[in-house]
C-alpha cells in the first residue's frame, strides 16, 4: 500500500458484474470523485485510457486469470501512478504489481475499510 493519503478525481472500475460495480460506486460516494467509469472488460478500459485521456487515480479491477490483456493494462495504470485494488487476485499477482487485494465475498464495510487504507 502507498504511504500517502488517497485523493481522487477519477476512478475506474473494471468488472463484468454490474451489481458489484453498482455496490462499489455507492461505497465510493464519500470520496466525491469527479468521474467514476465502469467498464466490463479490460480491453474496453484500455481503449478508454488511450482514446479519452481519462487518467484514474484509483482503479478497482476484478481479476480474471483468462484475461490476456491484464498485465499490459495494469502496467499502463502503474505508469499513470494509479492506485490499484484488485478483486480476487492471487497474492502473488498483487505482489507482482504492488497492488492491494480484496477477496470475495466482501461486505461494503470491508470495501470501505480497504479503500480508506489506500
Amino acid at each position: 500500500m502507498k504511504d500517502r493519503p488517497l485523493t481522487v478525481s477519477d476512478i475506474l472500475i473494471v468488472t463484468g458484474n454490474f451489481v458489484e460495480a453498482t455496490d462499489i460506486r455507492e461505497a465510493l460516494s464519500p470520496l466525491d470523485a469527479t468521474r467514476i467509469q465502469h467498464l466490463r472488460e479490460i480491453n474496453d478500459a484500455a481503449h478508454l485510457l488511450l482514446d479519452s485521456g481519462f487518467c484514474p487515480q484509483l482503479s478497482i479491477i476484478s481479476y480474471t486469470r483468462a484475461d490476456l490483456e491484464f498485465a499490459g493494462f495494469v502496467t499502463r495504470l502503474q505508469a499513470l501512478d494509479c492506485t490499484l485494488l484488485l478483486i480476487d487476485a492471487p497474492d502473488a499477482i498483487a505482489a507482482e504489481y504492488s497492488a492491494n487485494v480484496l477477496k470475495r465475498p466482501f461486505s461494503t464495510e470491508d470495501f470501505v475499510s480497504m479503500v480508506s487504507l489506500l
